[in-house]
């Protein structure tokens, strides 16, 4: 099992830092001062290599002392600058190769030993300026490890925002504000270790640091396993609850019943495969996969369980969930990935999705990882669309891997396949869940008839004016199906049924957001264009998408649909209602063609 492979842009940023940490290294080889021979420098040569950057805790502070760092600005007071330089950015590398993580991503060494050659050279380069200003002691020690801190927090903050698209999180900078504290107190040890008497040097510093490395090895070891015991204590006293929480999502929906569910399941094996086992990231894979509909709660019932299409703008709100949900689990103290995965799984891999359109490794790996699980599960399960079998299901996804997919990401998909978990249906069930779907079914059913038109779909003259009230300027166009009267007459209510379904459907099918029909009452539309100020590119456009419509009378023979439009333009509200209807009978009355009025309908062949 494999991590996802960096980025070029990762890899050239990596490129141009471990470039210019080595030629500082080189340099400093060549040009900085050496104190070869110093008893100090072979301690810290020998001390600095077996620490490998372990920290030691300051009980009920939080700050954590950095092994290495006394040694280090030590060697710079004492004017061992080629030493700091070349230790630093080997010790970091080294760091990382005994951590593992450079042996699965050899990327991540490149950049500690050039972010390490970096920090050393700010190291010497800041003590040695702070001595040029004459700063009293032991403020040129601070200075050092300020240097040595800022341009490796720099090189570490620079690569999360390439590799990311955004800077650092607000933990992330908590955890270097303390870790700067950390390098402070460091600076103060070194600075009391080189004002000790030579001969007392390496009793009273050295080797009671070499008992600090231990402590700070067993210190991480008892840390790694009460960690692991809170992990184990969160998840029984969270499950319960969020299961509550994902049953009362479903239970307003029938149709994902066991989604959230399959979808956790789905998403933490898909996280083992890509190789993540850090247990802190994959307890948020977890919650976050349950939860990543949450904001569903917060859509009307009526677009949930919408029998129809539905329209741009109806979609609009639907989609909102993601921003919706995140905002109710951000003040929730759950793990980073959670609020990744809840605001960022409708995210495209093109840049084409939402909220944020973010594209690429931009969008974080625990949504990307989300977002396939769900996909796969909706293709599954016929949610939103036709049941497929899991083989389909994923040949239909294979479709927009690189398109709406992180490609690495979906090969590993591909290669666990998960047997038996997407299918399987969940057959737990909530006590409450029937009672929540009946309420929610008959919330839906209120809301259709209050705003909608029961024919068309379409909003009726309440939502029509209830928009109306809310905007300061618009375009309203009026339309009314010409002949209607005639069809009706000739062909009964049925067709005349039949005609305001289909005129109904064409409208519906070029709204947007910005653009949304309704029925007025009758063979009267109207659609308004809000924020628009020229009706002239949108009255003939409306026009002519109603007049591709045929109204079917018999075989193989219809009546071609014919409409009279009229415009208006201002404050929203029902005297513009009004000077649009006078405009489209004014358009009616200049059509010499009787049918317009009324006549026969005219009848063509098919």
């Amino acid at each position: 099992m494999s991590a996802p492979p960096p980025s070029r842009a990762l890899l050239a940023y990596v490129t141009l830092v471990c470039g210019a940490g080595t030629g500082a290294g080189i340099v400093s080889a060549l040009v900085l001062d050496s104190a070869a021979g110093d008893p100090f420098l072979v301690a810290a040569v020998v001390l600095v290599g077996f620490a490998g950057s372990p920290t030691v805790p300051l009980p009920g502070t939080g700050v954590r002392l950095n092994v290495d760092v006394p040694f280090l600005v030590a060697l710079a007071i004492r004017g061992a600058e080629r030493e700091v330089v070349l230790l630093a950015g080997l010790n970091l590398a080294l760091a990382a190769y005994r951590s593992g993580t450079a042996r699965t991503r050899p990327h991540v060494g490149a950049l500690n030993l050039g972010a390490g050659f970096l920090g050393g050279v700010g190291c010497v380069g800041a003590y040695a300026l702070a001595v040029a200003a004459g700063l009293p002691e032991p403020l040129p020690a601070m200075a050092a490890a300020a240097g040595l801190f800022a341009l490796n927090v720099l090189a570490v903050a620079g690569a999360i925002r390439v590799a990311t698209g955004a800077l650092p999180g607000p933990a992330w900078r908590e955890g270097m504000g303390l870790a700067g504290v950390g390098y402070l107190a460091s600076a103060s040890i070194a600075w009391i270790a080189t004002r000790a008497p030579e001969g007392m040097a390496v009793g009273l510093v050295v080797l009671p640091l070499v008992a600090v490395v231990w402590q700070a090895w067993q210190a991480w070891r008892r840390q790694q396993e009460e960690r692991l015991a809170r992990e184990r204590e969160r998840e029984e006293l969270f499950l319960p609850t969020l299961e509550a929480i994902c049953a009362a999502i479903e239970a307003r929906d029938p149709a994902t019943h066991g989604h959230n569910r399959r979808v956790e399941a789905l998403s933490v094996a898909l996280a083992r495969e890509l190789g993540i086992v850090d247990q802190e990231a994959l307890h948020g894979i977890r919650i976050g996969a349950l939860l990543h509909d949450i904001g569903k709660i917060a859509i009307p019932d009526a677009l949930l369980h919408a029998e129809r299409r539905l329209t741009p703008a109806e979609l609009e709100i639907v989609r909102r969930h993601a921003v919706l949900g995140s905002e109710l689990v951000r003040h929730v103290p759950f793990p980073s990935a959670v609020l990744e995965i809840v605001r960022h799984h409708h995210e495209r891999w093109d840049g084409n999705g939402h909220p944020d359109r973010l594209a690429g490794e931009g969008i974080p790996l625990a949504a990307r990882i989300v977002a396939i699980c769900d996909a796969f599960d909706d293709r599954c399960q016929g949610i939103s669309r036709e049941r497929s079998d899991p083989p389909q299901a994923l040949a239909h996804l294979a479709e927009d891997s690189g398109l709406a997919f992180d490609p690495t990401v979906f090969q590993a998909f591909v290669r666990l396949r998960a047997p038996g978990v997407p299918a399987a249906p969940d057959t737990r069930v909530n006590p409450a869940a029937a009672t929540i779907a009946t309420a929610s079914r008959e919330q839906a059913a209120a809301a259709q008839l209050a705003w909608r038109d029961e024919l068309t779909g379409l909003g009726n003259s309440r939502a029509l004016r209830r928009q109306l009230e809310t905007l300061d300027r618009c375009v309203v166009l009026m339309l009314d199906l010409d002949g209607f009267k005639g069809v009706n007459d000739t062909y009964g209510h049925e067709v005349g049924d039949v005609a305001i379904r289909l005129a109904g459907a064409a409208l519906a099918a070029i709204e947007t957001p910005e653009r949304t029909a309704y029925r007025n009452g009758g063979d009267e539309f109207v659609v308004v264009l809000a924020h628009c100020d020229d009706p002239a590119p949108h009255l003939e456009a409306v026009r002519a998408r109603l007049e591709l419509v045929r109204i079917p009378v018999g075989e193989q023979r219809y009546v071609p649909m014919r409409v009279s439009v009229g415009a208006a333009v201002g404050r929203g509200g029902s005297e513009l209602l009004c000077e649009a209807d006078a405009a489209m009978y004014a358009d009616k009355r200049a059509r010499r063609d009787g049918r317009a009025r009324g006549g026969p309908p005219e009848v063509c062949v098919a």
